[in-house]
C-alpha cells in the first residue's frame, strides 16, 4: 500500500512538467453519489472536472446520471446519460453521451478480477458522432478493512471511425480507495492515456481525486 502511495507522489513532479514528447498532465476531480433503491438496483450521480495543459486549463466539466443493476454475485449492468461542457479549439461546446455497461466480477479471497465492456455513443454538435466499444480488465486487492488497491487496462475501439484506426486509444490506471466510514470513500489514481495507431500520438498523464457518498 505505502509503496503505491510513494510511487504516485514521486510521479507528480515529473508529470507537472510533461510537455516533452507530446505528453501532457491534467487532473480529474470528481464527486459521486449513490442511492440504493433495493439490494439490486441503485441510482447514481457524478460531477467531474477535467484539466489539461499541465492542469492550467479546463478541458471538460460534466454531470452524469446512471442506474446500476446487480443481477447476481458475478454479473452487473449499468445505463448512463452524461451531459458535458467541452473546451474545443473555437470555444466551449455542449455534448451528450449515453453508455451501457456489462460487468463480470470474480472474487477469490482479497483479490477481485473485473471485466467490463462499455458501449458508448457521443453526440457532438460540430463533428461526427462517436461510437465506441471499450473493454477494461481490472484487478483489485483488499489491503485491509479500509484500503483497496487496483490496477486496470482499458482498450478503446472507435467503431464508426471509417478513415482512421479501429483501436485508437489505451488507458492504463493504478490507484487506491480509502473507506472513511460506511457511506464515505476517497479515491486516488494515476492514469496514462495514449493515442494509438496514428502519426504523432498524444499521451495524457492524469492524477485523479474523487469522493463517493453512499446516501443510504
Amino acid at each position: 500500500m505505502y509503496r503505491i502511495i510513494i510511487l504516485l507522489i514521486l510521479l507528480i513532479p515529473n508529470l507537472l512538467s510533461s510537455q516533452i514528447n507530446n505528453e501532457d498532465f491534467g487532473s480529474w476531480t470528481r464527486t459521486d453519489f449513490s442511492y440504493g433503491i433495493n439490494k439490486k438496483i441503485s441510482l447514481n450521480g457524478r460531477f467531474e472536472l477535467r484539466t489539461i495543459n499541465n492542469s492550467s486549463e479546463i478541458k471538460q466539466l460534466f454531470s452524469e446520471l446512471s442506474t446500476k443493476i446487480k443481477f447476481n454475485s458475478f454479473l452487473r449492468g449499468a445505463f448512463a446519460y452524461r451531459t458535458k461542457n467541452v473546451n474545443r479549439e473555437y470555444g466551449n461546446e455542449l455534448q451528450n453521451r449515453f453508455h451501457a455497461d456489462f460487468t463480470f466480477r470474480y472474487k477469490t479471497g482479497d483479490l477481485t478480477f473485473i471485466f467490463r465492456n462499455r458501449t458508448q455513443y457521443n453526440f457532438i454538435q460540430s463533428d461526427i458522432n462517436q461510437f465506441y466499444e471499450r473493454t477494461r480488465i481490472k484487478t483489485a486487492y483488499k489491503v485491509n478493512k479500509k484500503i483497496k488497491a487496483f490496477l486496470y487496462n482499458e482498450l478503446f475501439f472507435h467503431l464508426n471511425n471509417l478513415s482512421g484506426p479501429l483501436y485508437d486509444k489505451n488507458r492504463l490506471g493504478i490507484g487506491l480507495e480509502y473507506k472513511i466510514n460506511r457511506s464515505l470513500f476517497l479515491g486516488l489514481k494515476y492514469l496514462r492515456i495514449k493515442e494509438l495507431n496514428t502519426y504523432n500520438p498524444q499521451i495524457m498523464n492524469v492524477i485523479g481525486l474523487g469522493i463517493t457518498h453512499k446516501l443510504n
